[in-house]
């Protein structure tokens, strides 16, 4: 397994670090090398397209902090839209 990168300030490769828009509870990955290419480099390795994760981290941000969200009139996470 590879080291982190972004913990050495270079672009990750596969996009599993990821933060929050906590205006809208939606994942988004942190500095990503080659972005047009990561799905490919994903699939290489047997993960899930890029989307896909994202969008299960941000149901699972949502659920984590659902009392803040709820608070602030969210009432679910921001999906992207996949295949």
């Amino acid at each position: 397994m590879r080291p982190v990168r972004l913990n050495k300030g270079q672009p990750q490769v596969y996009g599993t670090q990821v933060d929050y828009n906590w205006e809208v509870c939606q994942a988004f990955p942190k500095t990503l090398e080659d972005s047009i290419n990561v799905n490919q480099r994903r699939k290489k390795i047997g993960l899930p397209p890029l989307k896909e994760y994202l969008n299960q981290m941000s149901e699972m941000h949502f659920e984590i902090n659902k009392a803040i969200f709820l608070e602030k009139g969210i009432n679910g996470p921001k999906l992207y839209k996949t295949e």
